[in-house]
C-alpha cells in the first residue's frame, strides 16, 4: 500500500503558498490604507531623521550592512561665510520710496518757546491703483503743391501697443498678475469693477492673446539658448485644456501637459504645451541638442539614452522617495539606504557651499560619494523581498537605473536631482487652483510662452512688470538680429550697462 504522506505535503505546501498569497495582498492593503492615511493627516516633507545612537541600534544589525563603515573624512572645500546685510539704524523703508513729510506745531503762541527738537515717525501709506485714459491727437499735414507726397503725421509713442486699447503698463498689470501672481480673470475684474472701470471678460483674454503673440519670437531665440548649453533638466505636468469636442462628447477637459526645460547653470526656463504625453513632444523640442538631460525615471526619457549625442541623468530624489515610501513596512532595510542617501546630499551640500567648481565637485565626489554608492548598491543587492512589496519597488527602480543614476560623480556640472526643474513647475500647480484651466490648445501654448519668459526673469531677479512694460515698447522697432537682447538675462544686463553709464 503506497504511503498517502506526498498528497499531504503537495495540499500543505499548496496552502502555504495561498496563506503567503494572502499576507503579502494584505501587506499591500495595509500599504495603501497607510499612504492614504498619511496623504490626508501627514506632513508633506519627506523628513528623514537618522538614530542619533553610534551603534544605530537595530538599524544596523549582523546581517544589514553597517553604514559607519563610509569614511567621515574631512572635506577640503572651503566653505565662504556669507554675512548678513544689515540696514542702517532707523531706516525703516527702503530709500527708493517718495516721502511726504507733514511738519505739526501745538496750537497756540509759540514765541516765548525753544525748540529742542522734533520727534520723527513714519508709517508706510498705500495709494490704491487708479485708471485714466490717454487720448493722443495726431495732427496729418499734407502739401498741396505734392499730393503725391502723402500725409504727414506724427509717430504713435512707446506706450502704444500696436492696436491693442490697453497700454503697455496695464498688459504688463494684467499678464504678471494672473501667471505670477494666479489671479484669475474674474478676480482681476472685480478689482477694476471696484476702481470704477467695467471690462468685459473677452477683452481681458484678448489682451493677454495679442501679449503671447508679440512675444512668439523670444520663445524660439529662448529655446535655442537652452539647447546650446549642453545640460538640460527636464520634467512634465499636467495642465487642463478646454476643447471643445471632448466637451461635447463626454463634458470634460482634455488633459495637456506643459513639458519643462530648464538649463540650471545658465538659469533659463522653457514650457512647452504638447495635448499628450507622449515621446513625440520632447522629441520635436530637443532635436539638435547634445549633451547631458536629467530626468525622473518615467519610460518616455529612457529612449534618448540610446542616442549618441545624449547622456541621461536620473534623479537621486525619486529614489529616495520610493525608499522613503518603504520605511513603515520594511524600517529595517528602508532606514540603511535613507541613511546613505542622506551622506550623498551632506557631500553636495558641503559643496554648495563650499563654492566648488564644476571640477571640483566630479573630483570630490569621485573621493567621497562613490564609496557611499557602492555601500548603497551592495546593501540593495543583499536584500531582496518579495514581489510588488514596497521596499521591492524601490530597489527595482534603483537597480533598474543605476548607471543614470551614478553618473553625475563623474560630471561636475550635472546635480544630483532633478529638484531645480521640479521647483519650476510650481507656478502651474498653483495656477491650476487659482485659474483652473486654459481655454483652448492655442490658449495653453500662448501660456506656456508667458510662463517661460516670467520664471526666466525669477531665475535672474528681474523685475516683471518693469521688463515686460519695456518689452512691450520696444520689440517692434528692433530688428530680428537685436531681439534676443530683450530676453530677461541679456536684457537685465544690458539695462545695468545703461544705468552705469547714466550715473
Amino acid at each position: 500500500m503506497k504511503d498517502p504522506a506526498p498528497v499531504q505535503t503537495v495540499a500543505h505546501e499548496e496552502h502555504v503558498k495561498a496563506l503567503d498569497k494572502k499576507d503579502q495582498e494584505i501587506g499591500r492593503l495595509k500599504e495603501t490604507i497607510a499612504t492614504l492615511l498619511e496623504l490626508l493627516y501627514a506632513p508633506k516633507r519627506e523628513r528623514f531623521i537618522p538614530d542619533p545612537s553610534t551603534n544605530q541600534g537595530e538599524l544596523f544589525a549582523d546581517e544589514i550592512l553597517p553604514v559607519e563603515e563610509v569614511p567621515e573624512e574631512e572635506e577640503t572645500v572651503t566653505i565662504k561665510k556669507k554675512r548678513g546685510r544689515r540696514l542702517p539704524s532707523g531706516r525703516k523703508f527702503p530709500d527708493h520710496l517718495p516721502v511726504e513729510e507733514i511738519v505739526l506745531d501745538p496750537e497756540g503762541d509759540l514765541s516765548h518757546l525753544t525748540k529742542i527738537g522734533e520727534d520723527v515717525r513714519e508709517i508706510l501709506r498705500y495709494n490704491p491703483a487708479s485708471f485714466s485714459v490717454l487720448r493722443i491727437k495726431r495732427s496729418k499735414y499734407c502739401d498741396p503743391k505734392n499730393p503725391a507726397a502723402g500725409v504727414l503725421m506724427a509717430s504713435l509713442p512707446a506706450e502704444v501697443v500696436g492696436k491693442c486699447t490697453a497700454s503697455a503698463s496695464l498688459l504688463s498689470h494684467v499678464v504678471v498678475n494672473k501667471y505670477v501672481h494666479h489671479m484669475p480673470i474674474e478676480r482681476m475684474l472685480h478689482q477694476f469693477s471696484q476702481a470704477g472701470l467695467a471690462l468685459p471678460k473677452s477683452t481681458v483674454t484678448g489682451w493677454i492673446q495679442q501679449v503671447s503673440r508679440i512675444l512668439a519670437p523670444l520663445g524660439e531665440l529662448l529655446r535655442e539658448e537652452i539647447l546650446n548649453g549642453g545640460y538640460i533638466q527636464a520634467d512634465e505636468t499636467r495642465i487642463p485644456v478646454q476643447d471643445r469636442a471632448k466637451s461635447k462628447q463626454s463634458g470634460k477637459h482634455h488633459t495637456g501637459y506643459y513639458w519643462i526645460y530648464s538649463d540650471p547653470v545658465s538659469n533659463l526656463v522653457m514650457f512647452d504645451y504638447q495635448q499628450d504625453r507622449s515621446r513625440d513632444g520632447p522629441t520635436t523640442f530637443l532635436k539638435g541638442f547634445k549633451g547631458a538631460l536629467q530626468t525622473d525615471g518615467y519610460v518616455v526619457y529612457e529612449w534618448f539614452d540610446q542616442l549618441d549625442e545624449i547622456t541621461q541623468y536620473c534623479c537621486w530624489a525619486h529614489a529616495r522617495r520610493y525608499f522613503y515610501g518603504a520605511k513603515r513596512l520594511h524600517p529595517k532595510y528602508a532606514k540603511v539606504a535613507l541613511t546613505l542617501i542622506q551622506r550623498l546630499y551632506a557631500v553636495e551640500r558641503k559643496l554648495r557651499q563650499g563654492g566648488a567648481s564644476f571640477e571640483e565637485r566630479a573630483q570630490v565626489r569621485q573621493r567621497r560619494s562613490v564609496p557611499i554608492l557602492e555601500k548603497l548598491k551592495a546593501h540593495l543587492e543583499g536584500h531582496p523581498t518579495f514581489k510588488g512589496c514596497p521596499w521591492d519597488t524601490a530597489v527595482c527602480y534603483t537597480l533598474n537605473r543605476w548607471d543614470q543614476l551614478t553618473r553625475f560623480t563623474r560630471n561636475g556640472i550635472v546635480e544630483i536631482d532633478n529638484n531645480l526643474v521640479e521647483n519650476r513647475i510650481r507656478p502651474v500647480a498653483l495656477g491650476r487652483k487659482n485659474y483652473l484651466f486654459a481655454g483652448s490648445h492655442d490658449a495653453a501654448k500662448g501660456v506656456a510662452l508667458l510662463y517661460s519668459l516670467l520664471s526666466t526673469c525669477k531665475q535672474h531677479n528681474v523685475k516683471y512688470m518693469v521688463w515686460l512694460e519695456d518689452v512691450l515698447k520696444q520689440i517692434s522697432k528692433l530688428p530680428a538680429s537685436q531681439l534676443h537682447t530683450l530676453l530677461p538675462h541679456h536684457w537685465k544686463v544690458n539695462r545695468e550697462v545703461t544705468l552705469a553709464k547714466a550715473a
